[in-house]
């Protein structure tokens, strides 16, 4: 803090002072006016808007908005995003902090003035950007006439409100770089003034010629509304040759003044008029001040003579004048014109050749003006001169010449207005001064013997009353002291040495009141300036920084000023205007910090709004204002201003008055139905309670009335006068007004803005107390055409604008306005996640449609997210998506506009097959194509044309184009992205320009605006796949990283150093564990064939036993080739083909069996030279010792590792030191140099065919007649297949499997039907089998219908070990593929023999979806046996196999007996977390399953909950849930079946399947249940709490649907729960459905049931299962009606609190009521209590009660108020009288609560609490409480209860086991990864499990439940890794076997839903690479 509130003891003294202080704020500025005179006129005055400005801060969005002089001093606000309301309570003050906003928000306030709230008509999009970026339209260079090159800056500014729609224009002047200063000779480039509006649009330029010098002194800019038409002019200097904003020239054209030294000395001098909305000329007159003798002035070169100062100033007290003054450093005159009816007038001159020459030198560099003598018209502070109103000297102080000058209310405890100012002669009697602005009196000064340049007068120091002052001079761009610091009064109170060492400009910028410093960083060196703000620090006399506006500089050399500082924008604070660096846009920065100081906008204080105007006059000066503000203020008075331009008025159309008691001129109305004869009513009346002054509506009652199209005003008036309000209304889909409370007797007035687009204005009332009185619409005039066209944008995340924080993420729009030229402004609009419905819903369609203009053009595109079905709120189907499409397009056309559709922009989605990319979204692309016929509108096809584009330049350079980043490329994407939907910053250029180019060709309006923008283009990729790195140069420039290798924590060190003479890459490391670091280039080198070329020195590893890895490895990290050296003395260094673990075992080596050993010693350099063949999977190493190459070894054709799937290339060389627990500290350091990776592409080779084209033939040659229909329909199969590839590029791989399928096909023809098998054994392998079994080789390949075989046969290979076990001796290496076998449905156990008696097996086995054996290594010589119990449903076993080294070697599949039926039946639930059971640590969370069985008898029958959160009928059956409950059920039993919750998303694509897959998993479930005797019913899934406003919307209507008709194809009974659900939660509505679902605490869950939910649901589900008619149906035990309670008994009451307590403690105890069956609106309850044990605080009443203190009691519901509470301490006696407002109590649940304290001196026991009394009543009638069941028992224990002891080992393992797996875990959509956003909820369970663990009082069943719940949790985290076999935790040659059996296919094909994830190249394509990419991560998990 910088002001020390507080600090200092205020004296009787001071307090005087300080009164006298506050008094001075209210008397006049001069005291010569009597008490008896009439009040001031009131002055023109500019009318403004409330400037809302938005701004993205770190945490969150900051807003703020204007008070106005005619706001009344009781004004508060509402802020509303998207249309929400987000504030708590009205708003004092003029800003506000939005916690929850976003870069995406939208925002809007309203006014509320006497209980009447008005929404503000600014709707504004947040800055994404600390300021707002204004671009500019720079000028071209230009040349003068002696060659001299010069270019523009953007130079001072003005603002106007240039076309009277209450926000501001700038004005400003290009000054070329050449400009001059008056003493300087040269000629310079013509000044140029540009208007533009604060989205960059250029109104006009004006171009004053060559007969305008440039410089600080010549143009001076007043931009003010001179003719009070609400528009402001622009007044400047012109001459001959002046080209107006249309292109007019001034004078004559031809003519140039300037003389050889660059002066312009003679020609015609002018003073023009211009509009300011246009530029043009509206009256040029002669310039007065007339030039005459240029030697007259001073001198007589032409210095002195165009020294000119400018201002606008109120000379008559009410209307503005223009002064324009010449000279002051001699000869002085002033010329006040008066600009009237279209004419300048001359008013008065002051010239010091008529008033005296003793007045000549007095004038600065600037000026300032303010009314000093309190008569209403203004002076002119003329440096030491004041020129009163009329002309006339009021004095002078003869101080000479100053540079600046502070004019204002300064002094606070002074009458009137003072100035500071400066002045330059050194024998002036003061160089630094304040005087009386009103008498020239000098208050206090000092001399300084010296040109003291530059002073400052400011607030900075809270500790002295008024304005600090000070002097001072600059010395090389430096400020240099010359003065003390003086306080107001003259003071002084800092030495010169402890002054502020800034004197350019103050600003209000903080939040307290008083001003900081603007400054500049100045480098004398480059005469720049970086702007800065600086707050004193005036406890430790210290400037602080406090901003910094990096990117941009200051104006005027030293001066150090912005363009513009003023209170533009916002609350009063001021705003800063500044050039970036190349003057291609101003920057508008704005402050974010909050302040509690309410304060009328300084534009609207008149010596402050005038500031504004002179502020760019010469040397630029700080504004201040005509009243004090600074620390010490208390009052900020509103200027009295008689304001030229309102509000756009709308005009009445309908004044509806509800009730009886109709107001005259309004039209009555009270339950009329809507009919079009009247044009208005009720759609539907029925409900309506008329009164005498209001109507009350049931919710959801809809209220028309017929308008034409056009945009309207709507106040709204509800309230009772005797009961609460609680309504909402909607019009035209958007929540206009969200539901509100309103108390008894008060009344709500809304007003709100809507674009009517259907002809009908409705009114749709929500609420449970709808109380409305009146509507009145008001219709606009249509809007004019603007100054330019706009072109408005509406769309989503492709389009929309993003924030810097978001790169290189841009949407497309965000570029699209430059490729326009000036007169054409994008406005974007869009925004992410809207489809066409939830883009008008969110009220953003209403805001375009209220603003958009005649002549403006509407570009439409959505469609990405129309097509989420998953997303109820955005999904559209493409028949809704054309009728909201024609209500945009008709919008727009109503209001002039013309509408653009746009089809949706393509994503990156490539066929491989066709070499196309796919269209996305063709349904909705043809919807939007038909709407464009139907309606003639103009179509963009964006679909097409930027498809056109990704396949014109190839599916490589599309990456560009999309969001893909590299790791540690860009902030917001530390692990990088690769996003096929999004576009980059070049991709956003790169879709504009395609737009912009179609627009061009259009014919439109708009289209010869179209530019070329004229970007780079990216680099290109090299054709040549080539890296190379000798380390030497510049570093930051390499093209590499080191980075941490994944899953190893230990780290080593990589740095560049020098090494036998050569800069070299070390890499170090020691510690006790492994360490490492990779080598990782930016980009990888691809290639069939990649060649690896670098030189190593091993160096020497410390500490046996431990080793030093480098490895060769792909972008997906396998590891390709190892190279390793161990401790010891010279031992030699080794290699390892493939993956490995690094992992000593019980051994003294991490290489498995020790690698291969070389003869090159370690410890020396050597030459790796590897050549990779990725086709033929061999690779060829050379190692040469490079001090002895003739030692070389090399090593050719090493089997690669075949179960790998490699990326086809190299990117990195990881190294790794390895130590072995318990050994010795691992220390390593090696060295690499001249890396060089080069990659090749080989051209395709087809195989030999001739080998299938004869068994073709025998096959075709066959006589068929004798064998059975079966066996010859396998043949004609396999026969197809080959035939399908001849003639064909297929692979060798093809057609050998091919011809294995026709030879077995051939071989499997047989005259014996077959027989159904219930058992088979198989013993694989190319030798004899085993006796019982059936031998099957590699080539046996499967053919459908032959019974058993592989899926793909190039993938498996034969192997015979011959140890004499025919059983295990053989078997088949299955590298990725499937081993089918076909039977009947049923349960099977399944029996796999594993095993190899020469080497380790690592394998993995998925069998029907469900990984059944995680990959799992089995060691050398030794065989497991793995039994598996399968419900097999569609009659194909489909064992997959994975893994790094996957066999088998024998598998049996026995059949198990049939069950029979159990005792009773069994209901068995398949379900999500809607119906799962729940253990106590997540209550009140419940599903309805866990509560089903309170409706059956479960003496006849029981419940089996299967349900599991976070699953989908899809992973259900994947992660073998299914399966175990098809091996549990029985005949007779029942399998409930609740699905759709998981199933509709998207976005988790382990979860989701379409509605036609959908369909496809229900049936596995229904065969499932009924092969086994059970009976199947599909229930629907309960709906979720998804409200647009009171309007239930339905979940998941698609699945719904699906469900519906599979039970109709099927004959499956069914439970349409969501129906029963969506009917029960409509009439709840959006606040009684909160008490069904988890709306608990913070936690607001519109999906998940609390436990009362859960009850309701379940019992739904039983009614429903009641009315099935089923046997099942006679077991449920559903009591239809509870009891009816006793006549007059109008409700139960209950009575709640804590179960235990302990001395001293509070306690609440909770009184309610359930079972209500009357309502009641009074009651009168008793509560009787032990006074020995509990107290309340009590106070005295009158009559000597004894009353309950307000903390003993509080009301537990809105309508509810406790009258009364009397007390009887020492009976123990309670009574309270309450009432209900509104409808009363008519629905169950707490009333009040009392608040007592167990007394401290208590004896423990039990403290029983109950009510004795509760009547009720209604309207007067009695009734009464059934009290019986209303009591409670607290165990009251003497001292706090202690922590229970607990055992937490378990937990705390499972936190640190789920800590481990995210640490490790990587999200992402490809295999290996974990599904995206799994990371974040298994930290929920994660942070869920810690806050059990960190609570001391956790019991152990809640530990215990914690822990299984986080057990849970890691469970379904390591169930969302993503393979290709749902189930699966690790990627197993299951994966490759599926990838197998898909191999060559690509995007384009039917099924590559089912191998996407694996296309870890984004190649769309499922080649080789891919496979060994894949069998490389298998290795990885061995």
């Amino acid at each position: 803090m910088y002001a020390l509130a507080g600090s200092r003891r205020i004296s009787h003294i001071a307090f005087f002072l300080a009164i006298m202080m506050v008094m001075s704020l209210l008397i006049p500025p001069a005291s010569g006016r009597a008490e008896d005179e009439a009040p001031l006129p009131a002055r023109q005055g500019e009318y403004l808007g409330r400037g809302l400005v938005a701004v993205l801060v770190d945490n969150g969005v900051f807003l703020s908005w204007r008070y106005l002089i005619t706001d009344p001093d009781k004004i508060a606000f509402n802020v509303y995003k998207n249309g929400m309301k987000v504030n708590a309570e009205p708003i004092t003050t003029t800003n506000y902090l939005d916690t929850t906003g976003f870069d995406s928000s939208q925002y809007q306030i309203s006014a509320v003035i006497d209980g009447k709230e008005v929404m503000q008509p600014d709707y504004v999009s947040v800055w994404h950007k600390p300021y707002l970026s204004i671009p500019l339209d720079k000028p071209a260079d230009g040349r003068t006439k002696e060659g001299e090159t010069y270019s523009y800056i953007a130079s001072d500014a003005s603002v106007g409100d240039l076309d009277g729609d209450g926000e501001y224009e700038i004005v400003f002047l290009w000054n070329p770089t050449n400009a001059k200063d008056n003493s300087q000779a040269g000629y310079t480039g013509n000044v140029l003034i540009d208007a533009i509006k604060l989205d960059g649009t250029r109104l006009w330029r004006i171009d004053l010629g060559v007969n305008i010098r440039a410089g600080a002194h010549y143009t001076q800019l007043m931009v003010y509304d001179l003719d009070g038409d609400g528009k402001a002019e622009v007044v400047v200097k012109t001459a001959d040759g002046t080209v107006d904003g249309t292109g007019q020239v001034i004078g004559d054209a031809t003519k140039d003044y300037r003389n050889s030294s660059g002066y312009i000395l003679s020609g015609p001098e002018y003073l023009t008029v211009f509009d300011g909305a246009t530029g043009r000329a509206l009256t040029t007159v002669p310039y007065e001040p007339e030039r005459g003798d240029v030697s007259s002035w001073g001198d007589s070169y032409g210095n002195r003579v165009d020294r000119f100062l400018a201002a606008i100033a109120y000379l008559d007290g009410v209307r503005p004048s223009v002064i324009m003054s010449r000279g002051y450093y001699t000869r002085t005159v002033l010329v006040a014109y008066d600009y009237r009816d279209g004419e300048l007038a001359k008013r008065w001159t002051f010239d010091t050749n008529v008033v005296g020459s003793q007045y000549e030198g007095q004038g600065n560099h600037n000026l300032s003006v303010l009314d000093v003598d309190g008569d209403g018209k203004d002076e002119i502070m003329f440096g030491a001169l004041a020129i009163d109103d009329d002309g006339t000297l009021l004095y002078s102080t003869g101080l000479g010449h100053g540079d600046a000058m502070h004019a204002g209310k300064l002094d606070p405890n002074r009458p009137g207005y003072q100035v500071v100012s400066v002045h330059e002669n050194s024998r002036a009697a003061y160089g630094l001064e304040m005087r009386d602005a009103a008498t020239g009196e000098i208050l206090w000064g000092e001399f300084t013997g010296k040109d003291t340049g530059r002073g400052m007068a400011a607030d900075i120091d809270p500790n002295y009353p008024g304005y600090e002052s000070w002097g001072s001079g600059i010395t090389d761009g430096q400020m240099v002291p010359y003065t003390k610091v003086y306080a107001a009064n003259g003071q002084a109170i800092y030495e010169m040495d402890e002054a502020p060492r800034s004197t350019n400009f103050a600003i209000w910028w903080d939040g307290d009141l008083g001003r900081e410093l603007f400054d500049h960083i100045w480098d004398n060196e480059t005469a720049r300036g970086i702007p800065v703000i600086y707050k004193w620090d005036h406890v430790n006399k210290k400037l602080v920084e406090i901003f910094r506006a990096e990117g941009t500089l200051t104006n005027n050399h030293t001066k150090g000023n912005p363009a513009l500082q003023a209170d533009i924008l916002g609350d009063w604070r001021e705003e800063l205007l500044l050039r970036n660096e190349d003057s291609t846009e101003y920057r508008l920065y704005t402050t974010t910090i909050p302040t509690t100081y309410r304060i009328p906008t300084l534009m609207q204080d008149p010596v402050y709004r005038l500031g504004i105007a002179w502020q760019n006059v010469a040397y630029n000066q700080p504004p201040h204002t005509g009243f004090y503000l600074g620390y010490e203020a208390t009052e900020f008075p509103k200027a009295k201003l008689d304001l030229t331009v309102s509000e756009v008025q709308p005009q009445e159309v309908y004044r509806f008055d509800f009730g009886t008691n109709i107001a005259q001129g309004a039209t009555g109305v009270q339950n009329q139905a809507y009919s079009e004869a009247a044009g208005y009513g009720f759609v539907n009346n029925s409900g309506i309670a008329v009164s005498e002054n209001h109507v009350t509506l049931p919710s959801d009652t809809r209220f028309a009335v017929d308008l034409p199209n056009a945009d309207y005003r709507v106040t709204i008036r509800l309230g009772h006068e005797s009961q609460a309000t609680n309504a909402g209304v909607k019009s035209e889909y958007v929540q206009k007004l969200a539901v509100r409370d309103v108390s008894a007797g008060e009344t709500l007035e809304y007003t709100y803005d809507i674009a009517l687009v259907d002809g009908q204005l409705e009114f749709d009332f929500t609420g449970s107390a709808i109380h409305l009185q009146e509507i009145v619409i008001e219709r606009y005039p249509a809007r004019t055409p603007g100054h330019v066209i706009t072109i408005y944008m509406a769309g989503d995340s492709t389009m929309q604008s993003y924030a810097e924080i978001n790169a290189p993420q841009e949407g497309w729009g965000q570029r699209f306005g430059e490729y326009f030229a000036p007169g054409v402004v994008v406005k974007n609009f869009a925004i992410g996640g809207r489809s066409s419905k939830s883009f008008l819903v969110d009220g953003r369609l209403d805001a375009v449609l209220r603003e958009i203009r005649p002549g403006d053009f509407f570009f439409i595109s959505f469609g990405h997210n129309d097509a989420s079905v998953g997303i109820p709120e955005r999904y559209a189907s493409p028949a809704d998506y054309k009728m909201y499409l024609a209500r945009y397009v008709n919008g727009a056309r109503q209001r002039g506009a013309t509408p653009v559709l746009l089809t949706p922009v393509g994503r990156r989605d490539y066929n491989a097959i066709t070499q196309q990319f796919n269209v996305s979204f063709p349904e909705y692309v043809q919807a939007m194509k038909e709407v464009a016929q139907e309606l003639n509108v103009d179509l963009i096809d964006l679909s097409a044309i930027s498809i056109a584009h990704y396949n014109a330049v190839g599916v490589a350079a599309t990456e560009k184009i999309f969001l893909y980043a590299n790791p540690g490329e860009y902030p917001r994407y530390p692990n990088g992205v690769s996003d096929n939907t999004h576009f980059s910053s070049y991709g956003a250029k790169v879709i504009a320009g395609l737009v912009a180019n179609a627009v061009k060709e259009m014919g439109l309006a708009i289209s010869p605006y179209v530019i070329d923008p004229d970007y780079e283009e990216p680099e290109p990729e090299p054709t040549n796949e080539l890296f190379e790195e000798d380390f030497e140069g510049d570093q930051s420039q390499a093209q590499y990283a080191m980075v941490n290798a994944t899953g190893i924590a230990g780290q080593m060190s990589g740095t560049v150093v020098e090494k036998d003479g050569s800069m070299v890459l070390q890499v170090g490391g020691s510690g006790a564990g492994h360490r490492s670091k990779v080598f990782r280039i930016f980009d990888a080198v691809n290639g069939d064939i990649v060649k690896v070329n670098f030189d190593w020195h091993s160096g020497n590893v410390a500490a046996f036993p431990s080793e030093g890895h480098i490895t060769l490895m792909d972008a997906n990290e396998n590891m390709i080739l190892t190279l390793y050296t161990t401790s010891g003395t010279n031992t030699p260094v080794g290699y390892f083909v493939g993956y490995y673990p690094a992992d000593y075992g019980s051994g003294n080596t991490a290489i498995p069996e020790g690698g291969v050993t070389t003869s090159i010693l370690k410890n020396q350099w050597v030459n790796v030279d590897v050549t990779i063949n990725f086709v033929e999977k061999k690779l060829d190493l050379t190692l040469t010792p490079k001090a002895n190459p003739d030692a070389a070894v090399t090593i050719t054709d090493l089997p690669m590792s075949a179960g790998t799937a490699y990326a086809n290339n190299v990117r990195a060389i990881r190294f790794l030191g390895t130590r072995k627990g318990g050994g010795g500290t691992l220390a390593w350091t090696t060295w690499i140099d001249n890396v060089r990776i080069e990659g090749m592409k080989l051209a395709p080779q087809a195989g030999d065919q001739t080998a299938l084209l004869a068994l073709i033939d025998q096959a075709r040659a066959l006589d068929l007649s004798g064998y059975t229909p079966e066996s010859v329909a396998v043949l004609n199969r396999a026969l197809a297949a080959a035939e399908a590839i001849v003639g064909t590029d297929a692979t060798q791989a093809e057609i050998d499997h091919a011809y294995n399928m026709l030879n077995v096909a051939i071989n499997s023809l047989t005259t014996v039907p077959r027989e159904p098998v219930t058992e088979y054994r198989f013993d694989f392998g190319s030798g004899d089998a085993a006796a019982g079994y059936i031998p099957v080789d590699a080539k046996h390949a499967y053919v459908e219908g032959n019974g058993y075989g592989f899926a793909d046969t190039s993938l498996t290979v034969d192997e015979n070990r011959e140890i004499g076990d025919a059983l295990k001796e053989d078997f088949v290496r299955v590298n990725g593929t499937s081993f089918l076998v076909e039977m009947e449905p049923g349960d099977y156990r399944v029996t796999l023999t594993i095993g190899d008696s020469q080497e380790s097996t690592n394998v993995g086995v998925v069998i029907e979806q469900m990984q059944k054996l995680p990959v799992t290594t089995i060691a050398s010589g030794q065989y497991q046996d793995f039994v598996y119990d399968i419900a097999l449903i569609d009659g194909v076993f489909n064992f997959e196999f994975s893994g790094n080294a996957p066999k088998i070697n024998a598998l049996k599949i026995e059949k198990l007996p049939e069950r029979a039926p159990g005792d009773k039946p069994v209901i068995y639930l398949a379900s999500d977390s809607t119906v799962a059971n729940y253990a106590e640590v997540y209550r009140p969370q419940a599903g309805w399953g866990e509560r089903l069985g309170d409706y059956f008898d479960l003496t006849q029958i029981s419940i089996d909950n299967r349900a599991v959160g976070g699953l989908s009928s899809k992973t259900f059956l994947t992660l073998g849930y299914l399966n175990d409950l098809l091996l549990d059920i029985r005949p007779g039993d029942y399998l409930f079946m609740q699905w759709s919750h998981n199933d509709s998303t998207p976005v988790r694509p382990e979860r989701y399947v379409t509605p036609e897959q959908f369909k496809d998993y229900l049936m596995l479930y229904i065969n499932g249940a009924r092969q086994r005797g059970a009976t199947p019913i599909l229930v629907t899934p309960v709906n979720r709490r998804d409200f647009t406003g009171d309007v239930l919307n339905r979940s998941f209507p698609e699945y719904v649907q699906a469900m519906k008709e599979v039970a109709q194809e099927s004959g499956t009974l069914l439970i349409d729960l969501n129906q029963a659900s969506w009917e029960y939660f409509q009439q709840l509505g959006p606040e009684g459905t909160k008490s069904i679902f988890l709306w608990v605490g913070t936690t607001e869950d519109n999906t998940h049931l609390q436990m009362n939910g859960a009850i309701k649901v379940a019992e739904m589900v039983a009614r429903l299962v009641k009315e099935l008619n089923i046997p099942l149906s006679a077991l449920v035990t559903l009591e239809d009606e509870e009891p009816e309670l006793p006549p007059g008994v109008w409700a139960e009451a209950a009575l709640s609190g804590p179960s235990t307590a302990y001395l001293g403690q509070d306690v609440a105890l909770s009184v309610g009521v359930t079972r209500v069956e009357q309502s009641f609106n009074v009651a009168d309850v008793i509560l009787h209590y032990n006074p020995a044990i509990l107290e309340f605080a009590t106070i005295d009443g009158e009559d000597g009660l004894t009353l309950l203190a307000d903390s003993a009691f509080a009301s537990k519901r809105d309508n509810v108020h406790v009258l009364a509470a009397a007390i009887r301490p020492d009976e123990g006696l309670i009574r309270i009288i309450l009432v209900a407002s509104g409808d009363g109590v008519d629905d169950e649940g707490d009333l009040f609560a009392l608040l007592g304290k167990i007394r401290s001196d208590a004896t423990a026991g039990e403290l029983t609490v109950a009510l004795t009394k509760f009547e009720a009543s209604y309207e007067g009638e009695e009734g009464s409480v059934d009290i019986s069941g209303a009591s409670h028992t607290i165990a009251v224990s003497e001292e706090p209860p202690q922590p229970p002891v607990t055992d937490k080992s378990a937990l705390l393992e499972a936190i640190s086991l789920a800590q481990s797996k995210l640490e490790h875990a990587v999200e992402g959509t490809k295999l290996g990864e974990y599904r995206v956003g799994s990371k974040a909820e298994l930290q929920a369970a994660v942070a869920s499990a810690t806050a059990v663990y960190d609570d001391a009082w956790s019991t152990q069943a809640q530990i215990d439940a914690a822990t299984a719940a986080l057990q849970a949790a890691i469970q379904q985290f390591d169930a969302k890794f993503i393979t290709l076999v749902e189930g699966q935790t690790s990627i197993t040659i299951r994966d490759l076997s599926i990838l197998a059996k898909y191999f060559g296919i690509t995007s384009s094909h039917p099924d590559w839903s089912k191998v996407e994830a694996a296309d870890l190249f984004d190649e769309g394509v499922i080649d080789i690479r891919v496979l060994a990419a894949v069998a490389k991560m298998i290795l990885a998990e061995w």
